[in-house]
């Protein structure tokens, strides 16, 4: 089924327009869906057993992953700004870990994946995510089979409780339905997306994107007792308002792209204490002279 077929009277839309929504969650309940619900079964939360550290968010709630010790992912048409905040664990009460944006920053070709560098590497408590490497192409599924298809996943947005704006992430469920091979339907690029049909009950906890959700990303247990990550939320569509699907940015086809900029920032070597203590002594000493 080509894109423009599968679009036929349906409402196409990105996901970053003010005010926020939450997303909508079949099923949902704080505890099992809120990644900082302050309950007493946390344990009842769908992804407990999993490191979700390096999903991060600005003082905005704008959405940013950690893919390399000093590189997160994006999408393009909604930029985290300033500072991203990490949180090693779950609990709503741990201490952030700040780290600031740079002007380092890449957008992937033509696609929604917008890359950047941190100004320090990320520490050892907040975790670094694996992303898809495989290629795909497949212009036409469903039509056809591909990598993932039918595949369940865990998709990240904006929780329907209350909660500041750095931890305002709640997680849910979907399948991979379909793959679109460059789709230029939206004004968001040339983009090779995954399709998340919402069917309320398909899964435990069926998920639609909303508004400000742009950029959360979309994870796969892959069995390796860590969550790989796929894609990020790029657009979704509607039908006389209603919940269609939400549309997911696939980072395999860019690896490669991707790959280097991980590498090329990573090496970038990090201001010593020394060295700053230098340079802040430096300028005290030119301040006494001036004067």
């Amino acid at each position: 089924m080509k894109p423009s077929q599968l679009r036929s009277g349906l409402a196409v839309a990105a996901l970053a327009v003010a005010p926020a929504h939450a997303a909508i969650l079949f099923n949902y309940s704080t505890e099992s869906n809120d990644r900082f619900q302050n309950s007493d079964i946390p344990d009842q939360f769908i992804l407990s057993t999993f490191d979700l550290s390096g999903v991060g968010q600005d003082a905005n709630g704008v959405w940013a992953t950690l893919i390399g010790p000093n590189t997160i992912i994006a999408a393009n048409h909604f930029r985290p700004t300033g500072s991203v905040f990490f949180y090693p664990d779950n609990d709503p009460n741990s201490a952030a870990v700040e780290l600031g944006i740079t002007g380092d920053t890449q957008r992937i070709g033509d696609t929604d994946l917008w890359l950047a560098r941190l100004s320090s590497h990320a520490p050892a408590t907040i975790t670094i995510f694996d992303y898809a490497t495989q290629q795909i192409s497949q212009p036409n599924s469903p039509a056809g089979s591909f990598p993932y298809q039918n595949e369940p996943v865990f998709m990240t947005a904006r929780s329907p409780g209350s909660f500041p704006a750095t931890q305002d992430q709640a997680y849910g469920t979907n399948e991979i339905s379909g793959f679109l091979e460059n789709d230029t339907s939206t004004n968001l690029g040339t983009l090779d997306v995954f399709r998340l049909d919402y069917d309320p009950g398909d899964t435990a906890f069926e998920t639609f994107a909303q508004v400000q959700d742009s950029g959360a990303p979309l994870l796969y247990n892959d069995g390796s007792g860590g969550l790989l990550l796929l894609g990020i939320n790029s657009y979704v569509t509607t039908s006389n308002g209603d919940p269609v699907a939400t549309y997911a940015s696939y980072v395999g086809n860019e690896s490669e792209e991707i790959d280097l900029l991980v590498a090329q920032w990573a090496a970038i070597p990090e201001p010593s204490l020394t060295g700053m203590l230098l340079i802040a002594g430096a300028g005290v000493l030119v301040v006494r002279r001036r004067h």
